[in-house]
């Protein structure tokens, strides 16, 4: 990358073969500027409208990169200090690999891990509770969210995010009935409309329609 000092990465290859790239890599990620500054303009336009849906579906074939752009592009583009808007903390999931805790523990499980100044959000909660709370009270769980937001200097501009990886997961109807699919979908949707959560998607373009 034209940003990156030389000799500052000594510790390991550039080079990931089929690995995808994360965060720690964003100084050595390069090629997808184009997309990176279409996607941070979309988000930002969004987030600017009054009764915006703040959830991103990112499509592309298999293995054409998109967990790496999203995670090692996207989300650094967006944690930057001079960015319009402003990620205060972000988590990630790889849906395929929900093994059998399920959809409801895996999205519990990426809100414990948000934080504001190194102090979770929810410490009080289990991966296991906090999933109950989302179907149960998902008004107070979004309150969490908005509250976390409100000292800063201009919350309207700050989100905590998530990202869920190979969101094609959700369709695999031997695994995910379609009653949990629709609660899942059903939350993802009023967490979008909280004004305080960015929600980005990866996911297979065969499995749009």
């Amino acid at each position: 990358s034209e940003t990156t000092q030389a000799g500052t990465w000594l510790t390991e290859s550039p080079f990931r073969g089929l690995q995808s790239f994360d965060e720690k890599h964003a100084p050595i990620f390069f090629g997808r500027n184009d997309a990176i500054f279409h996607l941070t303009q979309q988000i930002s336009k969004e987030l600017s409208t009054a009764a915006s849906v703040e959830l991103f579906l990112i499509l592309g074939p298999s293995g054409s990169g998109k967990t790496s752009m999203v995670r090692a592009g996207l989300i650094p583009s967006l944690s930057a200090k001079n960015s319009a808007l402003h990620l205060v903390s972000h988590s990630s999931f790889d849906l395929a690999e929900r093994a059998e805790h399920g959809l409801m523990v895996s999205l519990a499980g990426m809100l414990l891990d948000l934080e504001n100044d190194g102090q979770g959000l929810f410490p009080n909660y289990s991966a296991t509770s906090l999933s109950l709370a989302l179907q149960d009270d998902l008004a107070s769980i979004v309150h969490t969210l908005r509250t976390s937001l409100s000292p800063l200097t201009d919350p309207a501009t700050q989100r905590h995010a998530i990202f869920l990886d190979r969101f094609e997961a959700v369709f695999d109807e031997r695994c995910i009935c379609i009653a949990e699919r629709e609660c899942f979908l059903k939350l993802l949707d009023q967490l979008a409309r909280s004004r305080a959560l960015l929600i980005l998607l990866a996911c297979r373009n065969d499995f749009y329609p």
